[in-house]
């Protein structure tokens, strides 16, 4: 009898062992890298579109769109130079430059030309001083950290669609805001005390990750961030979340498919994953 009881002990223990083992393994998932491209200057935002071009931006506001291999397919100088503060270019058709020092944005088109520049401040609409973004119905998503207000603009006539002042039932008055997306039905927001979710009618539903993730993008249903050398995939709906190691630490990571796309300095270091 001992002797079973023995028996049952160890294959619990060797059970525990080998599920805290494949844990492990999948802890230490890492990505391989397939190429390595220079690019012309170090990116300070960059954007994928859903055709998988990549689009990279400098403190002067010129804006280059490459291919996969780092080629460059157009090119936007700016006349009125300025250091652009978001960049969004899922949709393909149109590019989105929004510039936080001039309250102002660009749509530009997929080939990068036919510059329209539009003003962000109304005479009843205070300035921005937060964030903006396309919305997934083609409009306009503003974020006032200041007094947080979250606003959805009409982006043909700059009519205010509708506003929601935040109450998140925490103390947010030391928050700072540094990203902003839309995708899917969601509108997500990176503070320093987090990324905040919220439904297309600017009502906030929770936080889907507790760190102050400066920039990050998505793949599939899933946010993906870079923090260090660690790549995390949080599932938007269940929040579950997995991570891939690196071998180094980019500054930017967009991904597509089963690729990653990570940028540092002013190298783009394309890896694969499963």
């Amino acid at each position: 009898m001992q002797f079973m009881k023995v028996i049952k002990s160890n294959s619990k223990l060797l059970i525990t062992s080998l599920l805290l083992l494949c844990s492990l393994k999948v802890k230490a998932q890492s990505a391989t890298e397939t190429s390595r491209y220079t690019l012309p200057f170090q990116p300070n935002l960059v954007s994928i579109d859903r055709q998988g071009y990549l689009y990279i931006a400098n403190s002067e506001g010129t804006i280059h769109k490459l291919n996969k291999e780092g080629e460059i397919q157009s090119t936007f100088s700016p006349q009125k130079r300025g250091e652009p503060s978001f960049l969004e270019t899922w949709q393909g058709l149109r590019v989105f430059v929004y510039y936080r020092n001039f309250q102002e944005y660009l749509l530009l088109n997929r080939f990068l030309s036919n510059e329209n520049r539009i003003n962000t401040a109304l005479e009843d609409f205070s300035s921005i001083t937060g964030l903006a973004t396309l919305s997934n119905d083609n409009n306009l998503w503003l974020f006032n950290d200041r007094d947080l207000i979250l606003t959805k603009r009409d982006i043909n006539n700059q009519e205010i669609l509708f506003e929601a002042q935040l109450n998140l039932g925490t103390d947010f008055s030391s928050m700072e805001a540094y990203f902003m997306r839309a995708y899917q039905s969601y509108l997500f927001i990176s503070t320093n005390n987090g990324i905040l979710l919220f439904d297309n009618l600017g009502n906030y539903l929770s936080k889907i990750v507790n760190e102050p993730v400066q920039f990050f993008g998505f793949r599939n249903d899933e946010l993906v961030y870079s923090m260090n050398n660690t790549l995390s995939f949080v599932s938007i709906e269940g929040q579950s979340k997995r991570e891939i190691l690196l071998p180094d630490s980019p500054r930017f990571v967009l991904t597509e498919n089963n690729q990653v796309f990570a940028f540092k300095g002013k190298n783009l270091i394309v890896y694969e994953i499963n």
